[in-house]
């Protein structure tokens, strides 16, 4: 079709299709869910309603806003797919203790930057990309060693090329911590994405001799006369700051996601377990049936039939309740109380 009528008019009329489709789907989830007869307060709590409307929503600005709207549809495959529905069950399984672990982690954050705004103001040049060159920069063109540099500015003197190059790197430096709030803006998107912390994005101190001879010697006058009289203090907070965010709490907040799928991993194996080897209406375990003529499988096949319970209620539905008979009556109005006494618990029909 994208060979015949193009790729425009094939997508606007696989946006038309999706979308009648999707009002036939809707109006069939709601006829099939009896959402008719439903009070508000019922129709309310149908969290699948509101999937599907989100679903419809979507199309119909697919339609008239952009196609690119489209793309969240692909995220359907979440409501389709057991294994991701268990995804995104680990991390909202758990919420509230992930927010008090992020909370942990901004407070900590909040208290870096305090620190490095007090006493590390100045280590906090951040390497930045800027996203228009000056103009007027003269540029450098590439030559042999002996020829001198030359310039892509006719007429007019360049200065070396080492000093340009240092006045660059000069420039695409900046002060991230002139304030409070950039400290923590810094600290908080440098410091947390980064493996080792801050202190890859800091500017590297130089450990003098000074300070050597204040550990060797044990004299304060050596960090007096210092030029990095805060080395040691600085190297206290590069690992404070990694091994209490980076190292404890972020993965405190990675063990509570892993802990919670390994627990939804584990209770799907059970029910797994439980729907293979125990029989779904009278629950009874396969171990019974071992020393018994009628083998677990055929039980489940001929005397416990899912689907032959299932047909009887969706028959009792559709039949007359004028034309019910005892027995009719009785499961109907159990159906209707939600009352399991009907089924056959934990015995075996003969």
């Amino acid at each position: 079709m994208i060979s015949v009528i193009g790729i425009v008019p094939t997508l606007h009329i696989s946006a038309m299709l999706q979308l009648v489709n999707k009002v036939i789907h809707l109006v069939s989830y709601v006829s099939n869910r009896g959402l008719y007869d439903k009070t508000w307060s019922e129709r309310i709590l149908d969290a699948d309603f509101y999937y599907h409307s989100a679903y419809f929503i979507v199309c119909i600005l697919g339609v008239t806003v952009h196609p690119f709207i489209y793309a969240f549809l692909l995220y359907d495959i979440v409501a389709s797919d057991e294994t991701l529905r268990s995804v995104i069950s680990s991390v909202t399984r758990n919420w509230q203790s992930i927010i008090l672990t992020a909370l942990l982690a901004l407070f900590l954050v909040y208290q870096f930057s305090i620190i490095g705004f007090v006493f590390f103001q100045k280590d906090f040049r951040i390497e930045v990309d800027r996203l228009n060159d000056h103009s007027e920069r003269l540029t450098i063109s590439a030559g042999h060693e002996d020829d001198p540099p030359k310039c892509s500015a006719p007429g007019e003197e360049c200065p070396e090329a080492t000093a340009v190059a240092a006045k660059d790197e000069e420039d695409d430096k900046v002060f991230a911590c002139n304030s409070l709030r950039m400290c923590i803006v810094t600290t908080l998107n440098w410091g947390l994405r980064n493996g080792g912390g801050i202190g890859d994005v800091l500017r590297n101190v130089d450990p003098d001799t000074a300070v050597i001879i204040f550990l060797i010697t044990l004299k304060p006058t050596a960090i007096f006369n210092s030029q990095e009289p805060l080395f040691h203090f600085r190297v206290l907070y590069d690992l404070a700051f990694y091994v209490v965010l980076i190292v404890i709490v972020l993965n405190l907040v990675f063990g509570v996601i892993i802990d919670t799928f390994g627990d939804l991993r584990k209770e799907k194996n059970e029910k797994e377990d439980i729907l293979n080897n125990t029989c779904f209406i009278c629950a009874l375990e396969r171990g019974r049936f071992d020393k018994r003529a009628v083998t677990f499988e055929e039980h489940r096949r001929k005397e416990h039939n899912l689907w032959h319970y299932l047909y009887f209620i969706v028959w009792l539905q559709i039949k007359d309740e004028t034309e019910f008979t005892g027995p009719d009556s009785y499961v109907s109005q159990c159906i209707k109380d939600r009352n399991l006494d009907w089924f056959p618990a934990c015995r075996q029909s003969h």
